[in-house]
């Protein structure tokens, strides 16, 4: 009976961990863009375009998120120039590889 009342307690704090949704963060800037790791803006947005690092390069070349993030946001600044997306607002990202491009709506 105790061990089921203890599965009981750690399920519901898991489950409380993971739907934590109070807008409790402050999002860091890298290079002016908003970067929102492992979570994501609570402000309307309206998706711009995804890219990836490549694995190797991530893994290799980059040892932090602030260097695998800031080598997203230099791609999503090259697309821009080359007028493959328009401006961004932030990057989106839950590994540091892959990344969504948004724009917040006014």
């Amino acid at each position: 009976m105790i061990s089921l009342i203890a599965i009981a307690a750690i399920t519901f704090g898991f489950k409380t961990l993971q739907t934590a949704d109070d807008g409790m963060a402050r999002v860091h800037k890298i290079q002016g863009k908003y970067v929102f790791v492992m979570c994501e803006p609570v402000k309307d947005y309206t998706f711009q375009e995804s890219k990836s690092s490549s694995f190797r390069k991530a893994m290799l070349g980059n040892r932090d998120i602030d260097d695998q993030m800031n080598v997203l946001i230099e791609k999503g600044r090259e697309m821009v120039k080359d007028g493959k997306m328009e401006d961004f607002d932030a990057v989106l990202s839950k590994d540091g590889i892959n990344s969504s491009y948004i724009k917040f709506k006014e």
